[in-house]
C-alpha cells in the first residue's frame, strides 16, 4: 500500500498479543497490552530481526523506522536490488559504511533477506565486522537464510508485526478517499474482516469497495480472491525474475493441501526445520508430500501471505478463517464427494467442532451439504452471508427458532444474526414472540435476531413482555434490554412505569438497570431519576444496574445537565463525595458530577454546593474531582487537571470564600493549599492580601488572614501588606519583622527535620542495598557449588524474586525476575540446568491445600522458553510429579505464559492432566471455595469435566458442595454433561429424592432443560403442594 499508519507494533516473537475473533490487533485503549512495541519505542531498541509474513508490511515499517532515526547516520539496503549479485552487495555495502565511520550511534536495516536468500553468507560476515555503535535490523520472512542469521547471532532478538486495528482500516479507508464507517460496515457484513488484518488484504478490499461497494459479489468469490491475493505475495525479488518458479493456481492449491493434512490430522502448525524433531500438534514437511507437492513447493507456499511464522520453526495460517476456506477448497479438489460427510460428522450426526468452519465453507460450493447443515445444525449457515440469502432468510430464522431448545445457553450466543433480516423474519419473530407455549430458549433466540436486526415494529410486544408480571424475572430483563436497544420511543417510555421497583423482586439490580437505561434521559428528571439511586444489593456484580451507574449515566453528563438541574445532582453527590473510586460505586459518579458541575462555580446556589462538597472531600483527604480517566471513548468527561482548576482563578476564590464562611472549617484551611487541587496558592497572595485589606471590618477577614498565614515563605516581597493587616488587627497577625524571624526558625526547624529524614532514608536504603548485594552474593555461590542439589532451585528462585530484600510476585518468567539479569550468561546456564534437575531428579514438595508455589511453573517455563528441545523431550514421569503443583498456580496474572504448559499436559498427558484437576479440585473443597474450574476456563475438556461430575457424585452427602461443583461446570461450558448427569440423578421423577437438600441441583436442571421437566415439575407441584411450596421457595433463595 502507499499509504502509511502513524503507527505499527512489533511484539517479541513467541509472546502472545490479544486479538479479536477476526485476527484484528484488541484497541489498546481497551486493554493494556504489554508485548506490544511501538515504533516510537522501537527506535530505542538496539536492532533485531523482523519476522513477518508476506503482506504485512514488513518495508514500510522499515521505511518509517528509517525515517524516525534521524540525528544519526541511517543505511537502509533493499536487499533484492541485489538478487543474485553478492558481490555488488559487498561493495555497496563496504563503501557506505566506510563514509560514515565515526564513533557516533548507527543503524543498519537490511531489508527483506528472504527476497535474496544468497545474500545470508555475505550479511554474515559482514556482521562480525561491525563495531559497537552499529544497531542491525534485519527484516524477512521466516526460511533457511534468516535462521543462518538468527543462530549465528543471538544478541538479535526476533519480533514479529501485529496485525492492524479496526481504527487502522478506518484510517486507511480514509486515506483510500472512501467513507470508513460504511467501508467497515460492508466488509463486516461480507466477513472479510480476517482478510482485512493484513495491509495487502486491506487494500484488496479497499480497491472492491471502490469498485461496487462490497455488494451484489458473493461473499466466497470475495474470499477466494482475498486468500488468492494475499497466496500470490511473492517476495519481490521472484517478481523480478523472468517467470516465477511456481505458478498463482500451484501455490493455491497447495495452501489447500496444507491446510487439508493439518484438518484431518488435527494439528495446527508446520515444522520448517530439521525432519528429525517435530513438536506437537504439527506436521513436518516430508509428512505432507507427494507426487503433486514436492518440499520446494511446499516451501514456498509456507512463505505466502496466508501463512505466519512463529520463530521457532512452526508455522501456522495467520487466522484460522484462512485455514478453513483453503480446507474447504481442499476437500472440493482432493476428496470425493461421497467421503465429505464421514470425515465432517460424528456418530450422533452432529459436524465436529474443529471442523465446523470447513463444513460452512464447503456446503457453499454443494447444496447437498447445505441441506443436511440446515436440518441437524442450522446455526452453522450463519457464518456464510451466501448460504443465508440462498436458504432465504426467513426459512433460516425459523430453522434457527425450532432448533433452539437443543441449542446451550452458550450456543444460542450467535453471531451474525443481522443476515436473518427480511420482511417475512418479523412475522415469524412476532408469532414466537405472543406465543404463550414457546420455550425461554426460543423467546431468548427470537429476542436477539430482533435486536440484531433492529425491528423496532416489535418493541411494543417487548415493552409488553416487561410489563407482564407473570414472566420470569429473567424473562423481563431480556425482554427490557430489547426495548432498549431498539428505536421505539413510546416502548421505552412505558417502561418508566415500573418505577419504583421493590427490591426483592429484583435482588441484582438487573431490571432497574435495564429501565434506568432506557429512561434516562429523556423519560426520567434528574429528581426522579436521584429517587431510583440506591447502592446496588450485590457490590461485586457487574450487571445493568453497575453498567449504568459507572457507563451510562456518566456519558449522559455532559449533554443531560444544565445550570438548573445540575443542583439537583450535585446535591445527590455530596452525600458520597468523600468516597473511593474502587470502594464504592457512588464515589466515582459523584466525582463525575463535581468534575462536570465546576464550570457553574459561578453561580450562587451551585458555588455553595461545590463548597461543601470540596470539603467533604478534603475531610477525607480526597479530591473532589474526578481522576480516574474512565476507559473507552464513549464517555468523554474531560478529567480537570490541577493546572485547569488554577487557571480559573475566579471560580476557585468564589469556591473558597463559600467555603470560609462555614464555621466549623477554620481547622481545614491549612489543608487547602497542599491538596491535589488547591483553591488557593502562593501566587495567590497578592488576590489574598487585597481580599483582606479591602474589607477589614468583615466577616471573613480574619478568614482571608488565616490563609495567608499558611503562605508564609514569601514573606519578604510582601512587607507592605503585611504590616498593613499588623495595623488593622494586631491581635490577628504580626508585624512583617516578627513573622520574618519566625519564618527563619520555622525555615531552620524544617531543614533540619528534612536532612534528619534524609539520613534515616539513606540508612535504609544502605541497608537494603547491602541486603540485596548479600543475596545476590550468595546466589552467585550457591550457583558455583559443586554438588548443588536440585532441590536449592526453590530457594535460589525465590532470592533472584528479592528486590530491596524484599520478596516480590511477579511473571512465572524467570528472565523478568529482578536478580535473574545481574547474573552472567554461565550463571544462568546453570540455573536453567538447575531448573531441569529440579523437574526430572529433584524432590517437589507439594503445598499445603489452598496455598501455592511457582517453582514449578518457573522451571517449565524456563525450559519452554529457553530449552526448548530439552522442555519438549519431558517425560511422563515428570509430568506427573508436577501436575498438581502447576495446576495450584494457575492464576490470570500469568495465563499467558502458564496456557502453552497447560496445553502440553492436557495434549500429551491427559489422563495425568485429569487426576491432577481431581487432586486440586478436592484440594479447593476442603476450604469450601473452588477456583480450578473457573482458572481453567475453555481448557477444562469433557473428560476432565466428566471425571469432576464422577467426584461430585461421590459428594451426594454433601450436597452444597456437589452444587457448587455442578453449578461451576454449567457455567463453564459444560451444559450438556451437567445435563447428562442431572437427568440421571433424576431419572425416577422430578421430586425423586424428596430430600429439600437437593432443590438447587433441581432447580439447575430445570434451568438448563426447562422443556424436559415441564411436566415432571407441574406433576410434582400438584400432587404434593406443601413439597412444591418449599421448592420454590428454596430456588427463588
Amino acid at each position: 500500500m502507499n499509504t502509511q499508519l502513524a503507527d505499527r507494533y512489533l511484539y517479541p516473537s513467541g509472546s502472545e498479543i490479544w486479538q479479536d475473533p477476526n485476527g484484528l490487533l484488541v484497541n489498546l485503549s481497551s486493554i493494556p497490552q504489554p508485548n506490544l512495541i511501538g515504533l516510537n519505542d522501537v527506535v530505542k531498541l538496539s536492532g533485531g530481526i523482523l519476522l513477518a509474513e508476506g503482506g504485512m508490511g514488513k518495508t514500510t515499517f522499515m521505511e518509517q523506522l528509517e525515517g524516525l532515526l534521524h540525528g544519526q547516520p541511517v543505511h537502509l539496503f533493499k536487499l533484492y536490488e541485489y538478487i543474485r549479485d553478492p558481490g555488488g552487495f559487498s561493495i555497496d555495502f563496504e563503501a557506505n559504511l566506510t563514509a560514515s565511520s565515526g564513533d557516533e550511534a548507527q543503524t543498519l536495516i537490511l531489508d527483506g533477506l528472504d527476497e535474496a536468500p544468497d545474500l545470508a553468507g555475505v550479511i554474515l560476515r559482514m556482521l562480525r565486522k561491525l563495531s559497537k555503535n552499529m544497531s542491525v535490523w534485519i527484516s524477512s520472512r521466516d526460511g533457511a537464510a534468516i535462521r543462518t542469521i538468527q543462530e549465528s547471532n543471538a544478541e538479535l532478538n526476533s519480533y514479529n508485526l501485529a496485525p492492524l486495528t479496526i481504527e487502522d482500516l478506518h484510517l486507511l479507508a480514509k486515506q483510500a478517499g472512501v467513507n470508513g464507517d460504511e467501508f467497515l460496515d460492508a466488509v463486516d457484513s461480507q466477513g472479510l474482516l480476517p482478510i482485512c488484518a493484513k495491509p495487502l488484504g486491506c487494500e484488496l478490499a479497499l480497491s472492491v469497495f471502490c469498485e461496487n461497494g462490497l455488494t451484489g459479489v458473493a461473499q466466497r468469490d470475495l474470499w477466494h480472491k482475498g486468500i488468492e491475493r494475499l497466496c500470490d505475495e511473492t517476495p519481490a525479488g521472484t517478481r523480478q525474475l523472468v517467470s516465477p518458479q511456481f505458478p498463482l493456481n500451484e501455490i493455491l492449491r497447495c495452501s489447500a493441501w496444507i491446510s487439508l493434512c493439518l484438518a484431518l490430522t488435527d494439528n495446527r502448525f508446520v515444522w520448517n526445520r530439521e525432519p528429525s524433531y517435530c513438536p506437537e500438534q504439527s506436521l513436518g514437511i516430508s509428512d505432507m508430500t507427494s507426487d503433486r507437492f514436492s518440499v520446494d513447493l511446499i516451501q514456498a507456499t509456507l512463505q505466502r501471505g496466508v501463512f505466519s511464522p512463529l520463530g521457532d520453526g512452526r508455522i501456522m495460517f495467520s487466522h484460522a478463517m484462512y485455514g478453513d476456506f483453503l480446507a474447504a477448497f481442499g476437500f472440493r479438489t482432493f476428496i470425493p464427494e461421497q467421503n465429505w460427510t464421514s470425515l465432517l460428522l460424528n456418530g450422533q450426526d452432529v459436524v465436529f467442532p474443529q471442523r465446523e468452519g470447513i463444513a460452512v465453507w464447503l456446503e457453499t460450493y454443494d447444496k447437498k451439504l447445505r441441506k443436511t447443515l440446515s436440518e441437524i445444525q442450522p446455526e452453522l449457515l450463519l457464518e456464510a452471508a451466501d448460504s443465508v440469502q440462498a436458504i432465504g432468510p426467513e426459512v433460516l430464522c425459523n430453522a434457527l427458532l425450532e432448533h433452539a431448545d437443543n441449542l446451550s445457553h452458550k450456543q444460542r450466543q450467535l453471531s451474525n444474526l443481522h443476515r436473518l433480516k427480511a420482511d417475512q423474519t418479523i412475522e415469524i419473530l412476532k408469532n414466537y414472540l405472543l406465543d404463550p407455549n414457546a420455550s425461554t430458549s426460543v423467546i431468548e433466540l427470537a429476542t436477539a435476531i430482533a435486536e440484531a436486526c433492529e425491528y423496532s415494529e416489535l418493541a411494543e410486544i417487548f415493552a409488553d413482555r416487561v410489563l407482564n408480571l407473570n414472566l420470569s424475572l429473567s424473562e423481563r430483563v431480556d425482554a427490557a434490554y430489547a426495548v432498549r436497544r431498539l428505536k421505539d420511543e413510546n416502548a421505552k417510555r412505558r417502561l418508566k412505569q415500573l418505577l419504583p421497583i421493590d427490591p426483592e423482586d429484583d435482588p441484582e439490580d438487573d431490571l432497574l438497570g435495564t429501565v434506568l437505561r432506557a429512561c434516562w434521559p429523556v423519560y426520567l428528571t434528574s429528581e426522579e431519576l436521584i429517587d431510583h439511586l440506591v447502592k446496588p444489593q450485590r457490590s461485586n456484580y457487574m450487571g445493568a444496574y453497575s453498567y449504568f451507574l459507572q457507563y451510562d449515566l456518566p456519558a449522559s453528563l455532559e449533554s443531560s445537565l444544565d445550570k438548573d438541574n445540575a443542583i439537583v445532582l450535585l446535591t445527590w453527590a455530596l452525600n458520597y463525595i468523600h468516597e473511593g473510586d474502587l470502594s464504592s460505586s457512588f464515589g466515582r459518579l459523584a466525582r463525575t458530577i463535581y468534575t462536570v458541575c465546576w464550570k457553574w462555580s459561578k453561580i450562587p446556589a451551585i458555588t455553595q454546593l461545590l463548597a461543601k462538597g470540596y470539603a467533604k472531600a478534603l475531610d477525607q483527604h480526597q479530591s473532589p474531582f474526578l481522576q480516574l480517566r474512565y476507559e473507552g471513548e464513549r464517555i468523554s468527561i474531560p478529567i480537570l487537571t490541577k493546572d485547569a482548576v488554577l487557571e480559573d482563578v475566579e471560580g476557585r476564590f468564589a469556591v473558597l470564600e463559600a467555603l470560609l464562611t462555614f464555621r466549623t472549617y477554620d481547622l481545614r484551611i491549612s489543608h487547602i493549599p497542599f491538596s491535589a487541587f488547591p483553591l488557593y496558592t502562593q501566587k495567590d497572595l497578592p488576590l489574598l492580601f487585597d481580599r483582606a485589606i479591602s474589607d477589614p471590618s468583615g466577616t471573613l477577614f480574619e478568614k482571608w488572614v488565616d490563609c495567608i498565614k499558611t503562605l508564609r515563605t514569601d514573606i519578604d516581597k510582601y512587607t507592605d501588606q503585611i504590616d498593613r493587616l499588623h495595623e488593622l488587627r494586631p491581635d490577628l497577625i504580626d508585624d512583617s519583622e516578627t513573622l520574618w524571624a519566625d519564618m527563619e526558625k520555622a525555615t531552620q526547624r524544617f531543614k533540619e527535620q528534612e536532612q534528619e529524614r534524609k539520613r534515616e532514608e539513606e540508612e535504609i536504603i544502605k541497608e537494603w542495598t547491602e541486603k540485596q548485594s548479600k543475596i545476590d552474593n550468595e546466589i552467585k555461590e550457591a550457583l558455583h557449588k559443586p554438588n548443588l542439589s536440585p532441590e536449592n532451585f526453590d530457594r535460589i528462585l525465590f532470592w533472584l524474586n528479592l528486590e530491596n530484600g524484599s520478596s516480590t510476585i511477579g511473571p512465572i518468567d524467570i528472565r523478568r525476575s529482578p536478580g535473574w539479569d545481574k547474573l552472567t550468561e554461565d550463571e544462568q546456564s546453570i540455573m536453567l540446568d538447575l531448573a531441569q534437575r529440579y523437574l526430572t531428579e529433584g524432590e517437589i514438595y507439594p503445598s499445603e491445600p489452598n496455598h501455592f508455589s511457582h517453582s514449578v511453573a518457573c522451571a517449565l517455563t524456563a525450559l519452554r522458553l529457553l530449552r526448548p528441545d530439552i522442555y519438549s523431550a519431558l517425560s511422563r514421569d515428570v509430568w506427573e510429579r508436577c501436575s498438581v503443583e502447576l495446576l495450584k498456580s494457575v492464576i490470570s496474572d500469568n495465563m499467558e505464559l502458564l496456557a502453552p504448559l497447560l496445553d502440553t499436559l492436557s495434549e500429551q498427558f491427559p489422563d495425568i492432566a485429569t487426576d491432577a484437576v481431581l487432586d486440586v479440585l478436592s484440594q479447593e473443597l476442603k476450604g469450601n471455595s473452588i477456583s480450578i474450574i473457573h482458572n481453567l476456563g475453555a481448557r477444562l475438556n469433557d473428560d476432565q469435566a466428566a471425571a469432576i461430575l464422577d467426584m461430585a457424585g461421590d459428594l451426594s452427602t454433601d450436597h452444597e458442595r456437589c452444587f457448587i461443583i455442578v453449578n461451576s461446570l454449567a457455567r463453564r461450558g459444560k451444559e450438556k454433561l451437567v445435563r447428562e448427569y442431572l437427568d440421571a440423578l433424576f431419572d425416577k421423577g422430578w421430586g425423586v429424592p424428596s430430600d429439600p437438600k437437593f432443590h438447587k441441583l433441581r432447580k439447575l436442571a430445570f434451568v438448563l432443560s426447562p422443556a424436559s421437566y415441564k411436566q415432571q415439575l407441574l406433576d410434582a407441584l400438584t400432587s404434593d403442594s406443601e413439597w412444591g411450596r418449599k421448592w420454590i421457595e428454596a430456588s427463588v433463595d
